[in-house]
This record gives structure tokens, sequence and C-alpha cells, in this order.
């Protein structure tokens, strides 16, 4: 598990979560678009919520690790594949605007 920092608040999610996040969201911050995401996250009592994010380059995440139970896992597996696919489509427009000139 990990607690991904966004705007002062803790948010505990699974590390494949938190990983699939920062990697958007870095991808995002080189192209310099922005997007909102819904991400699967736990409560503090280990329900499982979804918490609306904007995720832009100016707005700072950060992440660590931390010991919490897995057994309350919650479903990632939707989430993952959504934001592979947003990755690749930043990636694939900057690959293009670089290949064109553009200022990336």
């Amino acid at each position: 598990m990990k607690r991904v920092r966004y705007d002062g608040e803790e948010l505990v999610m699974l590390d494949e979560v938190a990983d699939a996040l920062l990697a958007y969201a870095l991808s995002l911050t080189r192209s310099r678009f922005g997007d909102i995401v819904t991400v699967p996250t736990l409560t503090m009592t280990g329900a499982t919520q979804t918490v609306d994010l904007l995720l832009h380059g100016s707005i700072h995440l950060s992440s660590r690790a931390v010991e919490e139970p897995r057994e309350n896992r919650h479903p990632a597996a939707a989430f993952l594949a959504e934001l592979e696919l947003r990755t690749a489509g930043v990636d694939t427009r900057l690959s293009g605007d670089r290949r064109h000139g553009g200022i990336f």
C-alpha cells in the first residue's frame, strides 16, 4: 500500500494504483496537458471509495510506502487499464509533436 499526497491530503491506495497514477501525472506534465481521473482509494477504516483528482503539471504528487493490511484490496484492474490507455494517448500525441517540430 502507498499513501499519495495530493493537495495536502494523504490518500491510501494499492501500490500499482499509486505507481500508475504517478506515471500518468508525469506523462501529462511532460506534455503540458491536464486531466481528471477517478482513483480507487481506501478510507482509514479500510472501506473502498473513489476520489476525483485533477492532474496537471502545477499540482504536486508524492507517494510513500506504508504497511497496511492487504485483505481489503479494492478493485483496481479497470483503473489501471484506463490509465495505461490514457498515458499511451498522451505519449503518442507528445511523440507526434516532436516529430513535427513541436515545442516539446
